[in-house]
């Protein structure tokens, strides 16, 4: 879109409303959003100020998108829209200061800033320039009027926004304009003007239509005589269809009957046919139904909705599709009889008729979605104008699915339909008032009001729809609507009154009454009340009581057998208020009763007694400082359940470069400590740091670093020589042991032999270095057999061990068998073997080999450059190394290696060592400068070490345990620190406790990143060096690390296993309270927390305290264990807030059986036999069969008990091994799952939060699960399908939905697709993830079988069926289509074998078993140190 340039008419209001506050009466069309838009560069250039925003309210959603694109594209500023479809009720304050700091125009709809504004996520004095689309709406209590009366008005002058409104009319009626004008004015704080010195331009910009009153006769007074008998509706009331109150029949006769007086009985019959086939579709799909109580208004303010979960039976379901295909044929036609048609349609398609052309536009209003969406159905099938007319329906927002539902369109469902009309693919819209405001049309040839006018507003916002040169406006009337008629003229004789006093420079203000509201209004208003947090200073009105009183309620959770729980309002007869709350709110029955002083009208008591609810509700906790009742958990900054806030972790790179504490140093005090090898003290490590003590078991030998002295020398420069000789020699040594390639950077430990008295035997280390290879063979005899470390001149780098002099040999002599297949054969001397195989050494030596030269019998010597060791027990990945061959040198080609045999054998443990005292010196500094407790340095070794180290052993498991423990503990502490916070209050919190995002962001908090192990096990690349060293500003000795930035998220739950592994819950609390967790202290929970008072159990549930073998001290909590909400809703607490702590409880019981049980197990295998008990199913059954539940339950919904008693035989027939195998296929009701997660959560508190004692209760209601739970249970079928495919090489499979009914347009059934051929029957489930499985399961089946449709006949991917087991599948794909995208679906083949290799990588065992093996590599090196 290009700039525009303002017209004289834009400029003239525009200099008015820069003086002062104005509102801007223009005509629809004539470009009120631009003068706007020209106000927001001149609010930007003169009163701009950083910590300010502008603000553009608009009263209906459709409009934010249109007018921040437009406000966008005149500007080029950063404009962002806000709408309640965004979830923007759940951001948080840091989320939204954040947006209003990124963003410089905000458009959003009014009831978001109040909202914002009340709970004082910012505040009026920070907005510059506040714009009100729509202006006219400010009154009464509309959210326009709220925030200038509750904030506006309060705010002091010289920090109130400047006001700018835009309206098509500023009064809502004729009468008494002069007061409409003045209220209007007062609540807006602003002067109203009209255009007065360009009106002729203003007037070629936006003509006036031509108006013309249509009548058209009644209907007929016999009734249609040619319409098909029975009608719809007498059939479906005849056998009373629709008697079960979920159908709401009062709601749809009412809506019938309207549409049939106005369209006729086919349009009434098709109106209940489309609702009625909408509706049993939701009900199918276990969808929420909306049932308006009134005609559906526009209105966002409505709260007469009522949300329900159908409850209908089957049967009912079935006689009313019975109908719906008895039917069907009626409506599936080409044509409609005129007879069939009211006489005001008949007027209607005359009218459309009249105006056939291509270039057609227009508009036709009515009052009531079905009208319109019935219209929209019918008026293509008359036949004059079917083949030209192309018309769509525009209505309210709503939440049906449906097209043809009176429950309204969705958002995107507006959009496409004004999109199309935009771009001219439609060229009739039926509308309802959505379309009379602010939406950006082309102009109109035809504009008609099919139903009469109401208000001023509506007159001229729909007039001015028809704005295109010698357009038509029509208002339909019938021939005896006289007062009807009366209302229309008076509304044109009203229009040039109100320009006339447009004109005037001043409208003075009225008090006198316009009669749009009752008399008390005022008085009501008077007696208002505004409370304000003294804290925050958020702000509570009668306005947003009642809707905070109802978001309260919704977030109360429900199973889909359960009304929504909401508050109930009685009126008395004087007009005062009482409000009952839901008893699922952990209140005591006093506090769920509210009651207010009388009013002068029944809604004002309504938002009376809902006030003085919200106050008293805030003050027992259930609303927190901000009037909010839930906190957020999105946006760039949350609070956890303390308030502390979590930042976004967004500006923290994925791989994370971290300084970790190391303790190899040479800078500072110098330390030894003895190195023992198998009781022999012979060397010492030399570091700047002081080392623990440990012992490590390495291969067969063990090893200890024992504590030494502090290195003294006499001066500096002897200190810097004799650290400088230990460095020569250890490089030197640990090349021929350890490395076999030079060392990058300076050494920053030395192993060093010792003198007889105990200190660093420098003489001897000199002469080492000094004949560092000799070839006086004369001083070796048999003692340096096995030990005598021999170096080859022609194996470049490669040590040997000395075995034997051959005398019997020499070089000349034909070869002979050594020690297995002699590898000379084929020479006829060693001679020639040598000078074969060495012509072709890069290394520059002689080749000659004298013919007598003796022959040397050595072996191999194999380096010992992996760091692995084992935690406990022998070390997965260390390898029994083969014994390696003797083979024959030349001894004129050898030198031996002047290193003793107990320091060569101290250098072979040296790697494994010094990656031990790491472990433990960074352990013991966190565990020290974190205050975590004497936790055993293995737990917190194998804590901190990351998968990346492939050490055998990781933080995954403990991680997977941790997760259970913080889960709990954060729950334990949440369901206390909140005893007013409903189940879905508690979760909210739960998110801000518990999440990745707090984990991560308490670990940076602790630093935690500086004691995490990641270094790869293979030392041939020394780490113990200068290369990534530094020191930082404490002085203290850090590395250089980069890891991926989950490894702390992790870290975080696995030292919180490690914890829970050696001390329980109480070391855990102390662990996760001094990592900064949201667990309210590292108090014991048994001192923390009050023992609950005793009180008797009922006798009714006594034997269920002899099933689970516990005797409850306080009865009432088995009882509120077991109460559904459904059971007496006003009457005690029901289950919810103990399912909340039994869900935690049950989930660590499991993981910590499984960790305990199967030590091998990995994290992934561990959480997948999980998954497998910790479900509804296998909870359901557990609690059938151990604890016989459903004899216990109070509930009364019969549904439910329907349900249950349904479901009991079943699970009760299948063993453990069959619900943990297949429990995905089953779908029993939920309330099993929770009550025996809420039963097992009474038992916690119960014995006072005592874990010890709960998790054997628990274990006992739930052993035949344990029983049966391993590691390897079998997955699901579609991740089995999955990871099978990827094996075979396929790369051409997917799930397709399906029909399950040719006769039906439902795609509810799946099949499996490969290589383009359906190779399953289609598969039905009550839910998608159930018919995937059932396909998966088919297809497995018939895949593998020999079958024509077998996957080796199907694919040509590649060889199927012949890759092994574990093998890393790659598939072919691009890389570029193979990134981890959110977007990846199983029903593409893209998709599908993306998500077929992650899923066989899932299943690769943790590990690497190829790490610090010999790596052959030749190093050339070695001529330049010989």
């Amino acid at each position: 879109m290009s700039r525009l340039i303002p017209r004289a008419y834009q400029e003239e209001i525009f200099n008015a409303a820069c003086k002062q506050n104005v509102i801007a009466v223009l005509d629809t069309g004539s470009g009120k959003t631009y003068i706007a838009v020209m106000l927001i560069r001149w609010a930007l250039l003169t009163t701009y100020e950083p910590k300010k925003v502008i603000v553009f309210l608009v009263p209906k959603v459709p409009l934010v998108e249109q007018q921040t694109n437009f406000i966008r594209e005149q500007t080029g500023l950063e404009v962002r829209g806000y709408s309640g479809n965004m979830g923007v009720d759940l951001w948080n304050r840091h989320q939204w200061i954040d947006e209003f700091q990124a963003t410089t125009v905000l458009v959003m709809t009014p009831q978001i800033l109040l909202d914002l504004l009340n709970h004082v996520h910012w505040s009026i004095d920070r907005i510059s320039l506040l714009i009100f689309d729509e202006a006219h709406h400010c009154q009464k209590d509309h959210p326009y009027n709220a925030i200038m009366r509750d904030h506006y008005s309060s705010c002091p002058e010289d920090k109130r926004p400047k006001i700018f409104g835009m309206t098509a009319s500023p009064i809502w009626q004729d009468k008494n304009p002069h007061a409409s004008l003045a209220r209007l004015k007062r609540n807006l704080h602003a002067t109203i003007i009209g255009v007065s010195e360009n009106k002729d331009e203003l007037n070629e910009h936006s003509p006036k239509p031509q108006e013309f009153i249509v009548q058209y006769p009644s209907s007929p007074v016999n009734g249609y005589h040619d319409y098909l008998t029975p009608s719809f509706w007498s059939y479906i009331d005849g056998r009373d269809l629709l008697a079960h109150e979920d159908f709401s029949k009062d709601a749809v006769q009412r809506r019938y009957e309207n549409t049939f007086s106005a369209l006729g009985p086919f349009a009434a019959d098709a109106y209940l046919f489309k609702h009625l086939e909408s509706t049993i579709e939701r009900i199918q799909n276990g969808q929420r139904d909306v049932y308006a109580r009134g005609q559906g208004s526009d209105d966002p303010m409505s709260d007469d909705v009522e949300v329900i979960e159908p409850q209908v039976g089957k049967a009912e379901i079935q006689a009313i599709q019975n109908a719906l295909n008895d039917f069907a044929s009626r409506f599936e036609v080409n044509a409609i009889p005129p007879t069939w048609l009211s006489p005001k349609v008949l007027k209607l398609v005359s009218l459309l008729a009249d105006q056939r052309s291509k270039a057609f536009q227009g508009i036709v209003f009515v009052e009531q979605r079905q009208i319109a969406m019935t219209l929209e159905y019918i008026l293509p099938l008359i036949t004059e104008l079917a083949e030209w007319l192309h018309v769509a329906a525009l209505v309210g927002h709503g939440n049906g699915e449906a097209r043809h539902d009176s429950k309204g369109m969705k958002f995107s469902a507006q959009q496409d339909v004004v999109k199309k009309y935009r771009a001219r693919e439609l060229n009739l819209l039926i509308a309802t008032s959505v379309a009379e405001e602010g939406l950006d049309f082309p102009a109109c040839d035809l504009v008609i009001r099919f139903d009469g006018i109401q208000h001023m507003i509506g007159y001229l916002q729909s007039r001015g729809r028809a704005r295109q040169s010698n357009s038509t406006y029509i208002c339909m009337l019938a021939h005896d609507a006289v007062l009807e008629r009366l209302r229309i003229e008076n509304l044109r004789r009203a229009e040039p009154k109100l320009q006339a006093l447009l004109k005037k420079e001043a409208i003075h203000e009225k008090e006198e009454d316009d009669g749009e509201e009752p008399p008390q209004w005022s008085l009501d208003i008077a007696e208002r009340e505004t409370f304000r947090v003294p804290t925050t200073k958020a702000i509570l009105t009668f306005h947003s009581a009642v809707s905070l009183l109802n978001n309260l309620c919704s977030l109360i959770k429900r199973d889909r057998y359960t009304r929504p729980l909401k508050p109930i309002y009685t009126i008395a007869a004087d007009s005062s208020a009482t409000v009952q709350l839901p008893s699922a709110l952990p209140l005591e029955p006093h506090q769920l009763v509210y009651t207010a002083t009388p009013r002068l009208s029944k809604k004002e008591a309504k938002r009376a007694v809902a006030y003085e609810a919200i106050i008293a509700l805030y003050q027992l906790g259930v609303f927190d400082d901000y009037l909010l009742p839930t906190v957020s958990t999105n946006g760039a900054m949350v609070e956890d359940a303390d308030g502390k806030l979590i930042k976004n972790p967004t500006d923290i790179p994925e791989v994370m470069d971290v300084a970790v504490v190391d303790p190899w140093t040479v800078h500072g005090e110098i330390w030894m400590h003895p190195l023992e090898v198998d009781g022999k003290t012979v060397t010492a490590i030399v570091t700047g740091s002081q080392l623990p003590e440990v012992a490590l078991p390495c291969g067969d030998k063990l090893a200890r670093v024992l504590r030494g002295p502090r290195l003294e020398w006499s001066s500096q420069e002897e200190k810097e020589l004799n650290l400088a000789i230990m460095a020569e020699y250890t490089a030197h040594v640990l090349f021929w042991t350890v490395t076999s390639r030079q060392i990058i950077g300076s050494l920053t430990c030395y192993l060093v032999p010792l003198d007889s008295t105990g200190r660093p035997d420098i003489p001897l280390m000199q002469e080492s270095l000094q004949n560092r290879y000799s070839e006086d063979w004369s001083v070796i005899s048999g003692r340096h057999v096995g030990q005598l470390l021999i170096m080859n001149t022609r194996y470049f780098g490669r040590p040997f061990i000395f075995k034997s002099f051959r005398n019997d040999i020499t070089a000349s002599s034909v070869p002979i068998i050594i020690d297995g297949p002699i590898v000379e054969e084929g020479f006829a001397s060693y001679i020639d073997f040598f000078t074969e195989k060495w012509k072709s050494s890069k290394a520059k030596f002689d080749n000659y080999i004298p013919p007598d030269d003796p022959m040397l019998q050595v072996y191999v010597h194999r380096r010992e450059n992996s760091s692995l060791y084992a935690l406990q027990g022998p070390n997965p990945l260390e390898h029994s190394a083969s014994v390696p061959r003797d083979i024959v040198l030349p001894l004129s080609t050898c030198q031996w290696i002047s290193v003793a045999a107990e320091i060569k054998d101290a250098y072979l443990v040296l790697p494994k060592v010094l990656q031990h005292v790491t472990d433990i010196y960074r352990a013991q500094a966190l565990c020290a400068d974190l205050r975590l407790g004497a936790l055993p340095m293995d737990r917190v070794i194998e804590a901190t070490t990351l998968p990346c180290a492939n050490a055998g052993y990781s933080n995954q498991r403990l991680e997977t345990l941790g997760d259970g423990v913080l889960k709990l503990c954060a729950v334990v502490y949440l369901f206390n620190r909140f005893p007013r916070r409903h189940e879905g209050q508690l979760d909210a919190l739960k998110v801000n406790c518990v999440s990745n995002r707090v984990l991560l962001a308490r670990a940076k908090e602790v630093n935690l990143e500086q004691y995490l192990t990641s270094e790869q096990h293979n030392m041939k690349r020394w780490r113990m060096t200068s290369a990534d060293s530094i020191v930082d500003a404490e002085g203290k000795h850090r590395v250089h690390r980069q890891f991926p930035r989950r490894s702390l998220q992790d870290c975080m739950e696995a030292l919180l296993g490690a914890a829970f592994q050696s001390g329980g819950i109480p070391a855990a609390l102390q662990v996760g309270t001094n990592l900064k967790l949201c667990f309210g202290g590292s108090d014991d929970w048994r001192t923390r927390y009050q023992l609950p008072e005793p009180s008797p159990t009922p006798v009714l549930f006594q034997p269920l305290e002899e099933a689970l073998g516990y005797k409850f001290r306080n009865g009432k909590l088995l009882a509120e264990a077991l109460t559904h909400p459904s059971f007496g809703l006003n009457e005690g607490a029901c289950y919810q807030r103990l399912e909340f702590l039994g869900d935690a409880l049950i989930d660590l019981v499991v993981i910590h059986h499984l960790f305990d049980k199967f030590p091998l197990a990995t994290s992934g295998q561990m959480s997948w036999a999980r998954s497998r008990v910790v479900c509804s199913p296998a909870l359901a059954t557990a609690a059938i069969r151990e604890l016989t539940i459903q004899k216990y339950l109070l509930q009364n919904n019969v549904e439910l008990g329907k349900a249950v008693s349904a479901y009991v035989p079943i699970l009760e027939s299948m063993s453990y091994e069959q619900i943990a195998r297949d429990g995905w296929k089953y779908e029993p009701p939920k309330v099993l799952c929770d009550v025996m997660e809420s039963v097992l959560g009474a038992v916690l508190v119960d014995t006072n939060f005592d874990y010890a004692k709960s998790a054997l209760v628990a274990r006992k209601a739930i052993s035949g699960l344990l029983e049966v739970l391993n590691p390897y249970m079998p997955r699901d079928p579609v991740s089995e399908l999955l990871t099978w495919v990827a094996k075979q090489g396929c790369e051409r499979a997917c799930f397709r939905r399906q029909q399950s009914d040719p006769d039906s347009p439902r795609k509810d059934a799946f099949v499996v697709v490969v290589h383009g051929v359906v190779v399953t029957p289609a598969q039905i489930g009550r839910n998608i993830s159930l018919a995937k499985g059932l396909a998966a399961e088919e297809a497995r089946t018939i895949l593998e079988s020999d079958s024509e449709l077998c996957l080796r006949r199907l694919c040509d991917c590649r060889v199927a069926g012949t890759l092994a087991d574990g093998v890393d599948v790659q598939t072919t794909l691009p890389d570029n289509q193979l990134q981890p995208e959110t977007t990846w679906s199983d029903e593409t083949e893209q998709g599908f074998a993306y998500l077929a290799r992650e899923s066989s990588r899932s299943l690769q065992d943790f590990g690497a078993d190829d790490v610090g093996r010999e790596d052959s590599e030749d190093e050339y090196e070695v001529s330049a140190m010989i």
